[in-house]
């Protein structure tokens, strides 16, 4: 008698879920999310501590696709890719920087050091500049632990542009 009660007591849950989602209406398609481009001109500018080198240790696929020493993507889109040695302290700089726009936008950057260096701490400072002045917020150093190469992200909140002033639409 218990196990007829669990099955009956079982049968009207589980019946009364499945009369449930199916009577219920279906829920609204969510609305569709436009990015907006960012105003301005905006620049990337990159400055490692340390002499840039491709990484001697990646495994070449015979792609011709040269391995890198600086890769840094925007919401997953390369925009710079060095495949050559850079000097250190010398910024690389990535003008126009295509792809930014209001809201969040993410920075993965990728830098190898020379062998030479790889068993000491190294840093890369990101900037990104709108009209050629910096941005507050738009600045990061990025640090490796000692033998790996700096590898890091950060983020760039672009707000929505301010609405004109009531005044200064009407011109007074």
């Amino acid at each position: 008698m218990r196990i007829l009660g669990a099955l009956l007591a079982w049968v009207v849950i589980a019946g009364g879920v499945h009369l449930y989602l199916e009577r219920r209406a279906p829920p609204p398609p969510p609305e569709a999310y436009v990015e907006r481009k960012a105003q301005g001109v905006y620049a990337l500018e990159v400055t490692p501590s340390f002499g840039l080198a491709p990484d001697a240790f990646a495994l070449d696929l015979g792609d011709g696709d040269a391995k890198p020493a600086l890769v840094v993507k925007l919401k997953g889109k390369e925009v710079l890719r060095e495949t050559k040695k850079l000097e250190a302290g010398k910024p690389v700089l990535v003008s126009p920087l295509e792809g930014v726009v209001i809201g969040l936008n993410e920075f993965y950057v990728s830098a190898n050091p020379p062998a030479d260096t790889i068993n000491r701490a190294n840093a890369v400072r990101v900037r990104v500049l709108r009209d050629g002045q910096a941005l507050d917020g738009a600045e990061q150093t990025l640090w490796s632990v000692a033998g790996t190469a700096v590898e890091g992200t950060f983020t760039l909140t672009v707000p929505e542009p301010a609405a004109p002033k009531e005044d200064d639409a009407h011109g007074h």
